[in-house]
């Protein structure tokens, strides 16, 4: 697979294309704002009667002795938490297996990161199966 050879800027884009996609696929209208004149969203979701301002996320595998988890980094690139006023949920893509995660910002307010574990963020995953044997177990 491409992803090893891929800059971290390039594996972010796939990400964000992922989550286009997927809203798209949901009778979403999509838009990107335009980059520092508006809120720190990736992108803008239109219902139809409200816009939701979405930051996308690509998740981490980490490795614990003999289990995997996967976590997400919830800063901004000066590893600042993000403030709720400005985003109302976080995209979170595992790009291998192509899952998605739509995290309220209020659900993880003033974290840094994220470790997603089966049974405990389903009701967040929009895309993907829930159970993926090890991951977050």
């Amino acid at each position: 697979m491409l992803q090893g050879r891929l800059s971290s800027q390039r594996r972010g884009c796939v990400a964000e294309m992922m989550v286009c996609a997927w809203a798209l696929e949901q009778g979403y209208d999509v838009y990107q704002p335009v980059p520092g004149l508006t809120p720190p969203a990736d992108l803008l979701y239109d219902n139809g009667w409200a816009m939701t301002r979405v930051q996308v996320k690509r998740a981490h595998e980490r490795k614990r002795g003999n289990s995997r988890q996967l976590r997400v980094n919830l800063t901004n690139g000066n590893d600042n938490v993000y403030e709720q006023g400005g985003l109302d949920c976080f995209a979170v893509v595992d790009v291998p297996t192509g899952r998605i995660w739509m995290v309220p910002v209020f659900a993880v307010l003033g974290k840094k990161s994220l470790g997603l574990q089966s049974g405990k963020h389903d009701e967040w995953l929009v895309k993907g199966e829930p159970h993926d044997e090890g991951i977050g177990s």
